[in-house]
């Protein structure tokens, strides 16, 4: 924290040397995206949600930043398939407010434990 007081320290104090009348200073607030976002489809059925006394076959199509925790999930009546993930990740992007640089689908701890020991 030290470190940044004494940047910010040493950007104003030039500002404060030069005179006249006082300056608004502004600091403009970025919003910065995630580098990652991870998603795959979780399958409930287990759960036993019913419909009209039959049982709901259902997935979410969820969402996930890892860094802040920030997550969104579909309802999505079917399998898994590339329409589902193109209605539910324009919706994630809308409630994220940006694009990250990266993403990530599918069961990765399955894909890592699969890399021979020389890819590790």
């Amino acid at each position: 924290m030290g470190g940044v007081r004494l940047t910010l320290e040493r950007r104003v104090s030039p500002w404060k040397a030069v005179p006249g009348p006082d300056r608004l200073v502004i600091f403009p607030q970025t919003k910065v995206t995630e580098r990652l976002e991870i998603s795959d489809f979780t399958a409930l059925g287990r759960l036993g949600i019913t419909l009209n006394q039959k049982k709901l076959d259902y997935l979410l199509d969820y969402f996930r930043l890892p860094w802040s925790g920030l997550m969104h999930a579909n309802v999505v009546l079917g399998g898994e398939s590339f329409s589902a993930l193109t209605e539910g990740l324009p919706r994630f992007l809308r409630t994220l407010g940006g694009a990250p640089q990266k993403k990530r689908t599918d069961s990765l701890s399955t894909a890592f434990r699969n890399l021979s020991p020389d890819r590790v």
